[in-house]
Formats: structure tokens, sequence, C-alpha cells
């Protein structure tokens, strides 16, 4: 992979990121937050501000990755050396290409969802339809986007249910570690509980839409093995069962040892395995990155 594809590779995996965090945090501040922190007395108001604070950030950090993302692919495409042929070549993307045009219509949503961002009820659930709308997308971008015949939607869907699962479990670590930070530790270790379920489930649906991705793009045990993209899949998918360990550890050990006030530092643990999980997370979002730009196996 020469370094102009490396260079992509990486706008795409830090945009990706970006957009799993906010939509992560928006499914925190829905589905985790709201029944703990009105247990958490003043403590609720400064963790409600930080989790909004880290949805604008990740929202402007995916929209700005991701301008920078699509003007840099329109020039490769166009092979533009200058800003005058850059400018032209995005025009073209943008308005020819399967590529360019779902950009596109994902920068005008998350647009539409940041000024939402903050606000309560119907805002909130505007916010994560918009957000969620926009990372379901992403398959639309890939090799299933590229797929033609029958089978077409069927990996578009597994895609977009792939990547909705993993904004709701890896974009939840950061929003998981500030709650912790910012709560007593019975209501941290409330905050960690609550979201079991969530992860579960997500972890569930990304392991069993990973199986049918990988019959799809790998096949055999020679294209795990014998390939650059089998081999990039094969370390995906080592990280993601460290990430399972370390799940597991978090809420099995460390959120029961959270509510005993004879371990003060059972917070600091927690705090920097959920750290650790966010980073591994972050790791897999970027080999996901360059398996996008990489043949797959069986082709």
């Amino acid at each position: 992979m020469d370094l102009q594809t490396t260079i992509l590779a990486l706008l795409r995996g830090f945009h990706l990121a970006a957009l799993l965090s906010l939509f992560g945090t928006l499914v925190s501040l829905t589905l985790v937050a709201p029944v703990v922190l009105r247990d958490a007395g003043a403590a609720a108001t400064p963790a409600r501000r930080r989790l909004n604070s880290l949805a604008r950030w990740s929202g402007w950090l995916a929209l700005l990755i991701g301008v920078c993302w699509i003007v840099l692919q329109a020039s490769v495409i166009a092979g533009a050396t200058t800003i005058g042929g850059t400018l032209h070549a995005l025009v073209l993307v943008a308005r020819d290409t399967q590529f360019g045009n779902l950009v596109l219509i994902r920068l005008a949503l998350l647009l539409l969802a940041l000024p939402l961002v903050g606000g309560r009820g119907w805002r909130l659930a505007v916010a994560l339809l918009l957000t969620g709308t926009a990372l379901a997308m992403q398959g639309g971008i890939g090799h299933a986007g590229a797929t033609a015949g029958a089978n077409r939607a069927t990996l578009l869907a597994l895609e977009s249910l792939h990547l909705l699962a993993a904004g709701a479990w890896i974009g939840g670590l950061l929003p998981l570690f500030l709650l912790v930070g910012a709560l007593p530790p019975p209501v941290a270790a409330a905050v960690c509980e609550s979201f079991t379920p969530v992860g579960l489930i997500a972890v569930l649906t990304i392991a069993c839409t990973a199986l049918v991705q990988a019959w799809q793009w790998i096949g055999s045990l020679a294209g795990l093995f014998g390939t650059d993209y089998g081999r990039i899949a094969l370390l995906k998918l080592g990280v993601f069962l460290i990430l399972l360990i370390l799940a597991c550890v978090n809420r099995f050990v460390l959120t029961e040892r959270l509510r005993d006030p004879v371990q003060p530092l059972t917070r600091r643990w927690l705090r920097m395995s959920v750290a650790a999980e966010a980073t591994l997370g972050m790791l897999v979002v970027m080999l996901a990155a360059f398996l996008a730009y990489a043949a797959p196996a069986t082709h």
C-alpha cells in the first residue's frame, strides 16, 4: 500500500471513528445515562454536559475530516496535481460517483444533526436518527457498495447493522469513561450495568455480521492466511477478542469492586481499562479502514 492510499485509509478511519463516537454518545444519552443520572444528584448536570460536549466535538471532527477525505479522494481519482484541478475533480466526483454522492449526503446529515446535539426529547431522538443514518451509509462507500447482483442489498444491510452495533459499543466507550469519572462510585457502577445490555447486543450483532462478511470477502483459510486482506482481517479479529476480554474484566470484576468503599483505587483502574478498551476499539476501526482499500481475498 503506497503513501497516498495509506493517508486516504487514515482519513477514512479517523472520520469513521469520530462518527462512531458521535453515534455512541447519543446512544448513551438516550439509553444508558438517563435512568442513572436521575440518582446522581448534583453530579448529573456536569456529567450530561460532558457527554454533550463530547458529542459536539465528535460531530465537528467527523465533518472536518470527512471534507478532507472527499477532497483528497477526488484528487486521487482524477489524478489532479493543482488546486484548480482538485476543485474541478471534487465537483465531478461529488456529482457523478456513488462515493461522492454518499459522502455529501452524510456531511449534510451531520450538518442537520449538530444543531440538535445537546437537546432532549425529540431533538435528541432526531439527532440520533440522523447520525445513525449517516453511519449506516458507510457500507455503500466500501466493498459492499461496489457489489453487483442479488446479494448486494443483503451485504449492505449487514454492513449497516455491523456499523450501528460498533457505534453503540465502541462509540459508547468514551462516554462511559467520562461518566465513570464524573459520578459517585455507586452511580458509576450502575452506569456500567446499564451499558451492559447495549454492549452485549452490539457484540452479538458484530460477531454474526462479521461471520457473513468474512465468508463473502475471504472465503477460505487460504484467503485468510495467504492474502493481505486476510491478514489484516486476522489482526482485526485478534484485537476484537482482546476487546471482549477487557469488556468482561470491566463488567464482572472492576464494576463489582467499584461498590466496595475499601478499594478506592478501583475507579482509576476501571477508567484506565475503559480507556484501553476505547484505544483498541480505535485500532479496530483503523484496520477496517485499511481493509476498505485492500482487495478482498475472494477477488
